[in-house]
């Protein structure tokens, strides 16, 4: 599931040609999760669990997806939203993800970077730079231990 929301997360932010399908996609995968996690609090129950953790560094991208992509996630995924901002309430979690702000900085940057490497308005290249989000993620992957 990694790889699939790292190429939507390419083709919402870094592409307009690609942008629309990214969205389609986007909200494909995450109506998935909803559909998963249903009523309960957290994907495995009432306690905050494995999936949650491999889950929750997504929400940090959220703001710069919703920004990027002209989009509103929570009107229409509110079950992940309110899932996201129920796993944040765990000081663990909320110490240890990247601020949203600092990530649309960050995407920003890299959409800058990107722009301008683009030779002319017919000749957009929709690869874009070597993205460095997922080490960026990864460098900030909360470790949670739930009782």
């Amino acid at each position: 599931m990694a790889d699939e929301v790292i190429e939507v997360l390419r083709k919402i932010l870094f592409t307009k040609e690609e942008k629309e399908a990214g969205k389609k996609e986007f909200f494909e995968i995450f109506k998935i999760l909803e559909g998963e996690l249903g009523d309960k609090p957290y994907f495995g129950g009432e306690t905050f669990g494995f999936v949650d953790l491999s889950l929750i560094p997504y929400y940090s991208w959220f703001y710069a997806m919703e920004t990027f992509g002209e989009f509103n996630i929570e009107a229409e995924c509110p079950k992940i939203v309110a899932w996201a901002k129920r796993c944040l309430q765990k000081e663990t979690v909320a110490k240890t993800l990247p601020d949203q702000k600092k990530v649309y900085e960050y995407v920003e940057q890299l959409r800058k970077r990107w722009l301008d490497r683009v030779p002319s308005e017919g000749q957009q290249n929709s690869t874009p730079p070597n993205t460095a989000p997922i080490d960026f993620l990864k460098t900030r992957f909360p470790i949670v231990l739930s009782s």
